[in-house]
Formats: structure tokens, C-alpha cells, sequence
């Protein structure tokens, strides 16, 4: 066998194999019954049913927008955590949950919209996604959790539906471009620093008498800030408390 063979069919070998070695690059496998493909342009898309791996796409570079169809229910855990190319996620009307930091340190994502079916977002699940510019948080979800929209420092617009019980720890902190929240009738606590460093927040709509406040939750926020709240209630005494301005619920020029 001459060495002229032996070139020849090492080099139709590898010719043969190159394609594959680029489907196994651009396709595969991210939960027991969900399959990914990604596109030359940076498009993922998942197909199947049920729950997506934790950790399936940390760290991939690769990704610029992600298309979840409908069937699947669960991202998990950090599945798209820090994809740092990420600037667009559709998700499907099937999705109940929202993992732990899924989308976290996702720094160019700017549109996502959560689906109305989805009851769980994960902590920080988008922490520090600082392009981020509006969200829209489904009654079902009843609690959002420690630090999940931490420092969206471009965040301008947030809707928190009727059914949200709980705003936790820093959820909302270092959101240095939200002008003003309302929060629902629904809303039985605010927990410490939710709302602290929001530098831009100048009008805050308590609608439930009610609501709990904990400690620091608008630390740092301009003094301009007014709460609007009904007469007697708890956010008026909190605001009287810590030197805020409030006045009644009815001035709210978020409910008009």
C-alpha cells in the first residue's frame, strides 16, 4: 500500500466525516424528550415535550436567539445562564417554570415575554440582565423571589398581575431606570431592599392596606419618591416612618 493510498483515503475519509462532525456541533439533545438545533445565524431551537436540562447552554457564546416551541414545560437551572450573545427568547404558552438563574448574567437579552401558564420563576433567574427593558410578571407566578430581576439596569416597565403574593428579597434591586410600580391588590408582602437603588423610581402604587413592608425597600431611591397608598394603611405608615412622601390611593397617576 503506497503512501500516496493511504493520503488519499485518510483525506475521502475525513470528507466523509465533516458533516457529521457539524451536525454533531449544531444539533442534539437538551431533556429526555427535547432536541436543539442551531442555526448558522445563533438561532436555538427546542422541540419536544417536558423539562429542559439545567445547565444544557451555560456559557454559549454561540446563541443569539432561542425559539422554544410549544411542549415543553421547564427550563431548568441555569440552562441559559450566562449566554452572553442572548438577545431574544420566544417561549411557548406550554411553560409552567422558569429554573434558577435560566436566564441570569444574560446581559444583551432585551425581549422576553413570560407566558401566562408559567407559576414558578426560579432566584435570580434574571439577574443581571442589564438590557432587559419591560416585563410582564403572570398572576400565577404568587411569589417573585430573591433577586430575580436584580440590577435590569435598563428595566423601564414592569407589570406585576393580580395573584403575585410576595415580592422577596432584592427582586427588584439596583433597577436603576424604573420610573414607577404598581403592585396588585394581591400583594401581601414586600420584602427588605425589593425596590432599594432603584435611582429613577418616583411613584409607587400600594393598592392592598394591608401589605407588609420590610426594612430597606426603597433605600436609595430618590426623594422625590411618593407612595401612593390607602389612608391608614401600613404603607402609610411606613412612609411616614422613614421620611417618604405618600398620598392616597386615588392620586395614584398610574390608576387613572
Amino acid at each position: 500500500m503506497t503512501k500516496r493510498f493511504v493520503f488519499l483515503t485518510l483525506l475521502l475519509l475525513c470528507a466523509a466525516l465533516l458533516p457529521l462532525l457539524a451536525e454533531a456541533e449544531t444539533r442534539g439533545e437538551c431533556g429526555p424528550a427535547l432536541d436543539w438545533t442551531l442555526s448558522d445565524d445563533g438561532v436555538l431551537t427546542i422541540t419536544g415535550r417536558g423539562t429542559m436540562d439545567s445547565y444544557a447552554f451555560t456559557y454559549n457564546g454561540d446563541i443569539k436567539q432561542v425559539v422554544i416551541q410549544e411542549g415543553v414545560t421547564v427550563i431548568g437551572d441555569y440552562t441559559f445562564h450566562a449566554c452572553n450573545n442572548l438577545t431574544s427568547v420566544s417561549l411557548p404558552e406550554s411553560l409552567t417554570s422558569i429554573g434558577q438563574q435560566a436566564f441570569g448574567y444574560c446581559g444583551k437579552l432585551v425581549d422576553i415575554s413570560i407566558p401566562e401558564g408559567v407559576t414558578w420563576l426560579g432566584t435570580e433567574a434574571f439577574y443581571d440582565c442589564e438590557s432587559l427593558e419591560s416585563i410582564s410578571i403572570p398572576g400565577g407566578v404568587t411569589e417573585i423571589r430573591a433577586n430575580t430581576f436584580y440590577r435590569c439596569k435598563h428595566l423601564t416597565s414592569v407589570t406585576i398581575s393580580e395573584g403575585v403574593t410576595t415580592i422577596d428579597v432584592g427582586a427588584f434591586d439596583e433597577c436603576g431606570r424604573l420610573p414607577d410600580i404598581v403592585l396588585p391588590k394581591s400583594l401581601t408582602h414586600l420584602n427588605m431592599s425589593a425596590f432599594s437603588d432603584c435611582a429613577s423610581l418616583e411613584s409607587v402604587t400600594i393598592q392592598n392596606a394591608d401589605t407588609i413592608i420590610g426594612y430597606w425597600v426603597f433605600s436609595g431611591c430618590p426623594n422625590e419618591l411618593v407612595i401612593y397608598c390607602p389612608t391608614g394603611s401600613r404603607a402609610q405608615n411606613y412612609a411616614q416612618e422613614n421620611g417618604i412622601q405618600y398620598a392616597s390611593l386615588n392620586k395614584s397617576p398610574q390608576l387613572q
